[in-house]
């Protein structure tokens, strides 16, 4: 339904019913008037012939009908016509306006009449009724005549209401002609309201569809009237502002697209439907698309199981998630994929970056690393050899320090290649994991024979916490007994005599967790996220003083990511390190023991 055709119906009701609300208490009020007016008329007229009959008639049964009767006409010839009745107590009719003779001596008994009922009950009575007599409507009002406060009989008068009800039936036709002519009035009126208000509405609602279709520029005309023109004024500032977002949205994204097509990275969307939103040059280049792929499904598109299936694992973790794929197996080329749930819909982002030209500087990189490690192996083995001998020697005192110096410095050197060389078995992924069931606690005295003299003259304590619901891991010991071995040593070196360093284990998300604690001097935190870097130190001057390689944290991270696990450190300076890493749990129907992954 339209506004106009709203706005009209709302009008007509409105006036519809105050006219009705008009005529029905016009109505009301005329038959209440008229009512009242017949009924004083009545009562005075009855009061009159009360009186009269009263003083001519002082003893009803000394006067004959025809005697009586005269007396009663001549009440009708004084009182414009109306009829006069003389009734006595019993209802007899002794006289009758309208009656004489024989009809008058003939006429029914007026007990039972309401009119004469309600006199004799309260001594005055009135009724409206069809007349039986005359054959008409009459109206009846009955007084009783008393002398000395005796009643004597009944003077009842009667008017003809015929007339006056044709007369208000006239009236009130014409008033609802009066009140039809003025709705009519009303309706045309209210259709060219309807039509003056609705029609700068309607020019709104077709601007708003030339909008909607397109035309940004189509405005509406400011009409007259303060109302109607505030409000089509707001609404063309409204489409100003509309049409301002519009082209500020539109640069932005011609500014973006022009962003992601000269991005060398690809970038693909997705929504939980695995249907390719859309894809940019260089995702259509790594993933061999074309314009037709938009809305194909992601393995339609391009048939890389591992691509799916880690789609699918976002799609329904809502976690990001990363992994290296060869997307086409016919090509060497290495990819870094993301995927990233959107929050705001259910849709993924799929980032690709070509990492082929960094994996293979880093295999140079592992590779040069074997191979000087190879080649300072055999000249360190032989230096220490002859120092070895050299001291077997009989050296003056100062020609024995400086080959103690030498043997040591040579020793560092033959542990720094050997820490390279499995640093870089772990980063190529050729070092094979020998994994099987084992209990943490079978590292726990390993560690005890290694560290135990250190702890000693350092008066350290080492505390080992292991619960006994903690479940087997499934790990390759000798790396595994890695991790402890160079996280207890870093602790030791950073630790003041005198403290406690603990180990202890939880099993948290599927994996145990352990974490080595140690309450030294703790780490900056700009320098946590570095710990884990090779050859990174925090505050090199400080700890020159201090042994070691610093490879240990970077063989640590290496071999908790070849066994799918993580690791991560929480420190404050003054307060203490503590150094996190997860192991994957055993499960039988998984892992078979026998088979070296």
């Amino acid at each position: 339904m339209s506004i106009r055709l709203r706005l009209f119906l709302s009008h007509v009701v409105i006036i519809f019913l105050v006219l009705l609300g008009i005529y029905l208490f016009l109505n009301f009020s005329l038959t209440d008037l008229l009512s009242k007016n017949i009924d004083t008329q009545l009562l005075s007229q009855a009061e009159m012939g009360r009186d009269f009959l009263s003083y001519v008639l002082p003893d009803v049964a000394n006067y004959a009908y025809q005697q009586i009767d005269s007396y009663v006409d001549r009440l009708e010839t004084s009182q414009s016509g109306n009829r006069f009745t003389f009734i006595d107590l019993e209802g007899k009719v002794w006289g009758d306006s309208k009656q004489n003779g024989k009809n008058l001596e003939n006429m029914d008994d007026h007990s039972k009449r309401p009119e004469i009922m309600e006199v004799i009950a309260e001594g005055h009575g009135t009724s409206e009724r069809f007349s039986d007599t005359f054959k008409r409507d009459l109206r009846y009002c009955a007084l009783l005549i008393e002398r000395d406060s005796n009643p004597i009989g009944i003077c009842r008068v009667a008017m003809d209401v015929e007339s006056i009800k044709e007369t208000t039936v006239k009236i009130k036709k014409n008033i609802l002609l009066s009140a039809f002519f003025g709705l009519f009035i009303a309706i045309v009126l209210a259709t060219i309201s309807a039509q003056a208000i609705t029609s700068p509405l309607q020019k709104v609602r077709e601007t708003a569809d030339e909008i909607a279709r397109g035309n940004i520029q189509s405005r509406v005309e400011i009409p007259p009237g303060k109302d109607l023109a505030d409000f089509t004024r707001f609404f063309n500032q409204m489409v100003d502002q509309v049409q301002e977002q519009l082209q500020t949205s539109h640069q932005e994204r011609n500014r973006l697209e022009t962003i992601l097509s000269s991005m060398n990275e690809g970038v693909l969307m997705v929504n939980d439907q695995s249907e390719i939103i859309y894809a940019n040059s260089a995702a259509q280049r790594l993933l061999n698309l074309s314009d037709q792929s938009i809305g194909q499904s992601l393995i339609e598109a391009n048939r890389n199981p591992q691509l799916y299936n880690l789609f699918r694992m976002v799609n329904v973790d809502r976690k990001s998630a990363t992994d290296e794929l060869k997307l086409d197996p016919m090509e060497a080329r290495e990819t870094q994929v993301t995927v990233v749930p959107l929050k705001t819909k259910n849709e993924s982002l799929i980032l690709f970056f070509d990492v082929s030209q960094l994996r293979q500087l880093e295999r140079m990189r592992s590779d040069f690393v074997v191979n000087v490690s190879h080649e300072l192996r055999t000249p360190l083995t032989t230096i220490e050899g002859y120092s070895e001998i050299l001291l077997d020697t009989r050296l003056e005192s100062q020609q024995k320090q400086f080959v103690e110096k030498i043997l040591q410095q040579s020793g560092q050197m033959a542990l720094l290649v050997s820490d390279l060389l499995r640093l870089a078995r772990l980063e190529s992924g050729t070092a094979l994991l020998e994994q099987e069931p084992c209990f943490l606690d079978d590292f726990y005295q390993p560690l005890i024979d290694i560290f135990a003299p250190i702890i000693e003259d350092e008066e350290l304590k080492l505390e080992w916490s292991m619960p006994q619901e903690l479940p087997v891991v499934f790990v390759d010991p000798k790396l595994i007994r890695q991790i402890f071995v160079n996280l207890v040593d870093n602790a030791i070196k950073y630790t003041e005599r005198g403290n406690v360093i603990s180990v202890s284990a939880k099993i948290d998300n599927n994996m145990v967790q352990c974490v080595v604690n140690d309450n030294g001097v703790g780490i900056p935190k700009a320098d946590i996220p570095r710990v884990f870097e090779r050859f990174y130190r925090v505050d090199k001057a400080r700890n020159r003083s201090i042994s070691g390689t610093g490879l240990g944290l970077s063989i640590c991270k290496h071999i908790c990511l070849q066994h799918g696990g993580a690791v991560w450190v929480e420190s404050e300076v003054g307060k203490g390190s503590s150094f996190y890493f997860t192991l994957p749990i055993y499960r039988p129907e998984i892992h078979d023991p026998s088979v070296v992954s």
